[in-house]
């Protein structure tokens, strides 16, 4: 009975999630205290993974590497999963259905390998705080749901997406630095939401898995966050698929958060691509640079950024400008000059 009540008490503080959370099954760690597929690490283990939502809530580290099919996982409370190996699908469908990482507490997702299938929204950080770090294998987010962030837009008659990042009073961290992600459609970046990618390791499709175009929402607050590595950065995609009931689009609110920096490698000039949209314009309705990050405005050295809309597909880039030696030397003299009038008049 207190298992049951536990759970009804969860589905209702989940006000955006769907019914079936009271038939979850709770790791408690008694066989190997390890593996996601030991049916004995879960109370009851009498379910023996027949469909159920799967719930890691305290502060345990569990790995999941050998194949297997759940309705849902939840990673809450402290809780870390590894995925490291294995084909995995949580396959319960619905618009309100969801993966909750950090729901109410702190969730983290470790994926190094294996094929993780999820069939639908991927929720990272809500009221506490979820980081979802990708840098291998394939996260395939195969379906989409209602909108958690407020995004107004329809998308092919639902106003949703496939992954959402941060919103209510919560943060969320999707941190990419290899492996692939591809949605079905759209990512939502809340305001307590960054959506973070390092180097060019990685594959990124939004709504190239399946018909549906993708989708770009980013709140203001929410920070799209770019390392420059030694070789470039992985482009994230917006893709279209040609389907006929909408199009792919790409919206940054006023105050949305651009991070700039370079990742494991020395500052070096050059313009690269950080996000393409297909066959559409990015609408930046006042897309702003990180506090702290070394703009070139007022100089041209530094970083700047340029939403080009000029050719088939819409583009955002970086730019970044190191000062020439020679001005380099005028700034040091300008400042050796300065020093010494300061110190004249002092006298």
């Amino acid at each position: 009975m207190q298992f049951v009540n536990k759970n009804l008490l969860i589905a209702m503080a989940l006000t955006m999630g769907s019914a079936g959370i009271a038939n979850a099954d709770v790791w408690n760690g008694a066989g190997d205290g390890i593996s996601f597929e030991d049916a004995l690490n879960w109370d009851p283990s009498t379910n023996a993974f027949a469909g159920s939502t799967r719930e890691i809530d305290g502060a345990f580290t569990v790995t999941r590497d050998t194949d297997v099919t759940v309705s849902r996982t939840f990673v809450d409370g402290g809780a870390t999963l590894n995925i490291t190996g294995g084909t995995h699908s949580d396959n319960q469908s619905g618009n309100t259905t969801r993966n909750f990482i950090g729901n109410t507490g702190a969730g983290t997702v470790n994926q190094s390998g294996g094929n993780y299938n999820i069939g639908h929204i991927l929720a990272v950080g809500r009221h506490g705080t979820g980081i979802y770090n990708l840098s291998g294998g394939t996260l395939d987010i195969s379906r989409g749901g209602n909108t958690l962030t407020g995004n107004p837009n329809t998308f092919g008659g639902n106003a949703g997406g496939s992954l959402s990042i941060g919103w209510g009073n919560g943060t969320g961290l999707m941190n990419i630095t290899g492996g692939s992600l591809v949605t079905r459609i759209g990512v939502e970046v809340g305001d307590r939401g960054t959506f973070q990618v390092q180097g060019n390791d990685a594959t990124i499709g939004i709504g190239s898995s399946g018909t549906l175009d993708g989708h770009w929402w980013q709140d203001a607050g929410g920070v799209l966050s770019m390392g420059i590595g030694a070789a470039g950065v992985s482009t994230i995609l917006i893709d279209d698929t040609d389907q006929a009931t909408a199009d792919p689009y790409a919206y940054f609110a006023d105050g949305s958060v651009l991070d700039l920096s370079f990742y494991g490698t020395e500052a070096t000039e050059g313009t690269w691509t950080l996000m393409e949209l297909e066959n559409g314009d990015i609408d930046d309705q006042g897309l702003e640079l990180a506090v702290g990050v070394d703009s070139s405005e007022g100089d041209g050295i530094g970083w700047s950024f340029n939403v080009d809309n000029s050719g088939a597909n819409g583009l955002l880039t970086a730019t970044y400008v190191i000062p020439e030696p020679a001005t380099l030397g005028l700034v040091a003299v300008f400042g050796g000059a300065v020093l010494f009038l300061r110190r004249r008049f002092m006298i």
